[in-house]
Order: C-alpha cells, then structure tokens, then sequence
C-alpha cells in the first residue's frame, strides 16, 4: 500500500470515528422504541450497531495500514500505555468470565435485566480502543456535546414541570411517573448520568479560557444542575460535590484558579436558585406536578435548593469573589491557602468520611433505599464462592443468577421485586468478573486519572478527565454500571485516551 494510500485508510478511520461520535452523542442518549417498556434493550441495541459499525470498518483498515507499513518500515512495539493494558486484559477477563460462567449464554449475550452481557462489556472496551485510535479532535465535536445535554436537560425540566412533549408516560401506572423521566429512565440513571456530565460541564467551565466558551459552558452548567435536581435522586451528590472539591484542591492558593472555582460554585448555587424558585411557584400557583411533590419529599434535596439558602450561599461566594478580584486584596490568604489549604481540606475530608462511617455502621439493611441489604448479601455471596469464581466472577450479566440459590427466596419475601444489581460499581462489577475483572476495570480508569493529573495545565481535555473519571467513580459508591452510562464513559476515556497519546509525542516531559 503506498503512502498516500496509507493516509487515506487513516482519513477515513477518522471520518468513521466523526460519525460514531456523531451518533452516540447525537441520538443514543434520545433513542427509545415503545417508550421506556423496552428503553434498555433499544438503547442496547443502538449501541452494539453503531459501536460494531464503526470498529469493523476501522480496524480492518487498521490492519491493512498496520501491514503495509510494516512491509515498508523496521517493524516497531505497539505504544500501549497502562490503560491500554488494563483494557485489554479486562476484556480477558470477561470473555473468559462467560466461558467459565454456569450461565454461559445469558453471560454472552445479557437477554435478560440489566442485559449488560458480555458482548456489551467487550464492545464498550472496544469504544474505547477505536476511540482512542482513530479519533481526531473537532470543535464541531465539543458544539454537538454542549447541545446534546442541553437538549437533554430541557426534556427532563419539562417532565419535572408536568410536560410530558414525547408522550413517554403513556403506558406507566400513575405511581410510576414520578421516578421516570426525559429518555433516559428512572430516577438512578438519571442522577447518575447528569451527575457526571454535570461535572464535565463545571471542569470545562473552569478550564474555558475563551468568553465565547465560558459563556456556554457557565450557562449549561447551571441547567445541569437544575436537571439533577429534577432526577429527585441525591447520588449525583457525590459527583458533582466530589468534582467542586477536586477542583477546589488543584486550585488552592492560586487566586485566579479561586476565582475560576468560585465561579463553577456559584453556577451549582443558580441552579440550585433555579429550583428553589420552582418549588416556590408551585406552591404558590398550587402546581400539580407529581415530579415536583416527589421532589419536595426529598429532604436533602429539597434543604439544598431552598430559596433561603440558595440565595445565601450565592450572596457569599459573590462577595467572596469580589474580595479575591480586588487587586491584591487577597494574597495573604492566597499564600496562606497555598501552605496549608490542601493538608486542612484533605482532614476536612477524612474526618467527613470517618463521621459519615460511624454514623451508618453498623449497616443497617434498610440503610440507602435497602442498599446496605444488598451490599452485605453480595459480600457474603461473594465469600462463599469457588476460588475460580472469585477470580473471574459468576458472568457478566448474572448477578441475580449468583444470589438466587442463597438469597432469591428472601428477597422474593421481603421485596416487591428482586434486586438485580448490587446498587455499588465495585461491588457489581467485582461479582459478575471476580477480582481480575475489577482490578483491570479500576486500573484502567485509575491510570488515566493518574496521567492527567499529571498534565491537567496543559489542556483542559486532561482538567476534563480528572473530574470526569473521579466523579464517576463517586457515584459508582451507591449506583451500578448501566447500559445508559457505560457507554459513553468509555468513548470519554477513549477520548481521554488518544489526547494522552498525542501530548506524548507533542510534550514528553
């Protein structure tokens, strides 16, 4: 193949790789068939051909260009990095988890449930790889994904309002239509989706050097968080907060990093405002809304967006910010923050986390919506399964499959449904592939937090991942892996992935 030829190949994994992102940004998170009866195995669906659409093509010109230049060139190793690695060998592992699984089919190809089978994992780890190899970056790109979740967000403030524009509700039970809403699904997905593109809107917000960019990225954020608090759910919490203290900790002791973070903290306040404004009108206008009765039953939520301290908490981060703007009326406590602030917020931080420890341990089944019922039966199935298992899981997609012999008829007793997931990232994906499978699936997402950290000034795609993969982590304590976030964090770290390689070659050091 000669080298023109080769260029091409390349051009065209590009395009490929334009239009896949073109697809999961622009229609996956809106694609329903029958509305949310069969939302999980359409978004499914929609997912394994686009991904399958897009890797074939690609790697078969991969291979072709692969072999043609080895023919021409000294045959060089593969620049594989530790994400790549730990990748690939989760990928092992769950092929290798659905032939060992007692379920084997179901493990493959996830017909029932959460339908997460193997095929899905496999080709989540194959987003990855495609995205990291042939992706190239486009403003066009950052434009669609800003419009996306705005588009997104609006749908789901209008059904929190009582506005159901895509007739989705239709075939719901009265009682249901509180915990469902935009295209997305109930309450859990939804906080754990927005939870984390929140956070990417805030870092982005942050790391927006550009008015035009700021602007937009300022604006959305607000809405964003608006939508998070129409999911009615608080595990987007620990996202978005875990992202403000993150970003609190890179920018402690310099006063144009404070400024910048003050601004991503008044954003969450506005949004918080925005809906404690609604919930005023409602009651006012006597608004009959179930989403947002729903809403005011939450009482985390519902403190946190009351227009007293909403307003409050804006006043106070405002002032804050005029007194750092005003020229050198902060540097004392700028140099004494740089000292001391990072030491004083990580205690900060381990004494919050020792007192929410003694405050639900023991735990209590009924602890989150019974989620500590759940953690304590995963952890005791878990013990007594065989070594092999403990290695590599019961399968992917089998999680109730490994707790039906000893815990399936107490369940049945005590709940109107079983529980089909763990209700904890680490907990589910340590079940259905072992120890193997969650120290690759970790290691993956831990190496590429690690690298940029590392180069988090250089750009803000490296800010971006920080947060990204750090909020979704935090709210993987108490949501699972779905077949709604999954994806797209993949082709994130995808992303994530190729900047790194390209920084690399560009900056070494």
């Amino acid at each position: 193949m000669k080298p023109e030829r080769i260029s091409f190949a390349h051009s065209l994994q590009q395009t490929l790789a334009w239009a896949y992102l073109l697809a999961m940004l622009g229609g996956f998170p809106f694609y329903f068939q029958n509305n949310y009866i069969n939302i999980v195995a359409s978004k499914k669906s929609f997912f394994q051909a686009a991904t399958l659409s897009f890797l074939v093509p690609a790697a078969l010109l991969g291979i072709c260009s692969w072999a043609a230049a080895r023919r021409k060139y000294p045959c060089r190793p593969a620049a594989w990095s530790a994400a790549d690695l730990s990748a690939l060998a989760f990928m092992a592992v769950v092929a290798i988890s659905c032939f060992l699984s007692p379920e084997g089919a179901e493990a493959f190809w996830g017909d029932k449930g959460r339908q997460m089978g193997g095929l899905f994992l496999l080709l989540c780890a194959g987003a990855y790889w495609g995205v990291s190899r042939c992706y190239e970056h486009r403003e066009w790109v950052c434009g669609l994904f800003l419009f996306s979740a705005s588009i997104l967000w609006l749908i789901m403030a209008c059904n929190f309002w009582g506005w159901d524009l895509l007739g989705m509700h239709s075939n719901l039970k009265k009682s249901q239509i509180p915990h469902f809403l935009g295209t997305l699904g109930n309450q859990n997905i939804n906080a754990s989706y927005s939870g984390v593109l929140v956070s990417l809107m805030l870092a982005f917000y942050y790391a927006s050097e550009q008015t035009l960019h700021r602007f937009c990225f300022g604006g959305i954020s607000v809405l964003g968080i608006y939508a998070c608090y129409c999911s009615s759910s608080d595990s987007w919490l620990l996202a978005a907060g875990g992202a403000l203290l993150l970003l609190l900790a890179l920018s402690m002791g310099d006063a144009a990093q404070m400024l910048k973070w003050l601004k991503c903290c008044m954003a969450f306040a506005c949004g918080s405002l925005a809906m404690g404004i609604t919930v005023s009108l409602a009651r006012t206008l006597h608004w009959d809304s179930r989403f947002i009765q729903r809403f005011c039953r939450q009482t985390l939520l519902s403190s946190l967006s009351s227009l007293p301290l909403s307003a409050t908490a804006l006043a106070l981060l405002l002032l804050l910010y005029l007194c750092i703007h005003r020229k050198g009326g902060a540097g004392r406590l700028m140099a004494w923050l740089k000292k001391y602030g990072n030491p004083l917020l990580a205690a900060g931080i381990l004494v919050g986390i020792l007192a929410i420890g003694i405050s639900i341990f023991p735990l209590e089944d009924s602890f989150g919506t019974n989620r500590g019922y759940i953690w304590k039966r995963t952890l005791r199935n878990f013990r007594e399964l065989p070594f092999w298992q403990k290695l590599f899981g019961y399968g992917p997609n089998c999680f109730y499959q490994s707790l039906q012999a000893r815990f399936g008829a107490e369940m049945r007793e005590l709940f109107d449904s079983p529980f089909l997931d763990a209700h904890n990232e680490a907990l589910q994906i340590l079940s259905i592939t072992g120890i193997l499978g969650l120290a690759s699936y970790l290691g993956m997402q831990l190496c590429l937090l690690s690298a940029c950290l590392r180069r988090r000034r250089q750009e803000g795609i490296f800010l971006a991942g920080c947060v990204g993969i750090t909020a979704y982590l935090l709210q993987g304590l108490v949501n699972n892996p779905s077949i709604f976030t999954l994806p797209p964090f993949f082709i994130f770290l995808g992303m994530v992935e190729n900047r790194l390689r390209k920084a690399k070659s560009e900056h070494p050091s």
